[in-house]
C-alpha cells in the first residue's frame, strides 16, 4: 500500500502530475490516510489546474497538520483561483510565517487583498515585492494600478513609466498615465500621453475632452478645437 504513496511523491517530484495522482488515488482507495497522502496529492491536483480538488485536499492535510510552505502557497493560489480571496490570503500569510516568502507570494497576497478594495495593504505587499526583486513587472504593474485607485497619481505614473521604459506599450497604460497627468495639472505630458491612446484608435469621448483641454492649455488652439469637437460628437 505504501508504495503508492512513494511512488506517486517520486512522480511529483519528477513533475509527472499525471502518474502522480493515479498512484496517489490508489492510495487512497486502499484506505491509506496520511498527512503526505493528500498534501502530495492537493499539490498534485493544483498542478493539474483542479483547483476545488486540490483545496478540499489540502485543506484535509492542514487540518492533519501539514505545515509545507508549498502546501500553504498552493491552497493560496487555489483560494485565489476560486475568487476567494479571503481565504487565499490567510494561506499566503501562513506561508510567509513558514519563512520561505517570495517575489511571486508577495505580489499573490497583495493582488487578493487588491481585489478586496484594500488598496493599502494591497501596496504594502507590492513594495515588499519589489524589495526582493525589483525588476518584477507584474508587482510594479499591480502596484502601478493600486495608487491610480489611492489617488496617489505621482507614484501610479512612474510606476507604469517603468512598465513603459521596459518596452509596454499598452493602450490602458498610456491612457492612465494621461489621466493622471491630466489631474495634475501636467498638461503637455497629458497631451503626450493621451495623443498615444487616439493615436491607437480609441475612441473615448472623456479621452477627447482631456486632451482637447489639454490641448488648449499648452496653446496648440488648432488641435484642441479638434479632439473637443470629437468629443462632443460622441455626446
Amino acid at each position: 500500500k505504501e508504495a503508492y504513496v512513494k511512488r506517486g511523491v517520486a512522480y511529483y517530484n519528477l513533475k509527472d502530475y499525471e502518474k502522480a495522482k493515479s498512484d496517489l488515488d490508489d492510495g487512497l482507495k486502499a484506505r491509506i490516510n496520511t498527512v503526505e497522502l493528500y498534501e502530495y496529492r492537493g499539490n498534485t491536483k493544483y498542478h493539474l489546474n483542479d483547483y476545488q480538488g486540490a483545496a478540499t485536499d489540502l485543506d484535509k492535510a492542514v487540518s492533519m497538520g501539514a505545515k509545507q510552505y508549498e502546501t500553504f502557497v498552493n491552497l493560496g493560489n487555489a483560494r485565489f483561483r476560486m475568487e476567494n480571496y479571503r481565504e487565499a490570503i490567510t494561506n499566503y500569510d501562513k506561508a510567509i510565517t513558514a519563512g520561505k516568502a517570495d517575489a511571486l507570494l508577495y505580489n499573490n497576497r497583495g493582488k487578493a487583498k487588491f481585489n478586496l478594495q484594500d488598496y493599502k495593504g494591497s501596496i504594502a505587499d507590492f513594495d515588499k515585492s519589489l524589495e526582493i526583486n525589483s525588476g518584477y513587472d507584474k508587482a510594479i504593474e499591480n502596484r502601478a494600478e493600486a495608487k491610480y485607485k489611492v489617488d496617489d497619481w505621482k507614484g501610479s505614473i512612474a510606476d507604469f513609466e517603468k512598465l513603459l521604459a521596459s518596452g509596454r506599450n499598452d493602450v490602458e497604460i498610456h491612457q492612465k498615465v494621461g489621466s493622471a497627468k491630466y489631474t495634475l495639472q501636467d498638461y503637455k505630458g497629458a497631451a503626450e500621453s493621451l495623443d498615444k491612446v487616439v493615436q491607437k484608435n480609441v475612441r473615448d469621448k472623456d479621452v477627447f475632452r482631456m486632451l482637447g483641454l489639454s490641448y488648449a492649455a499648452v496653446g496648440n488652439c488648432p488641435d484642441a478645437t479638434k479632439a473637443l469637437a470629437a468629443a462632443v460628437s460622441m455626446g
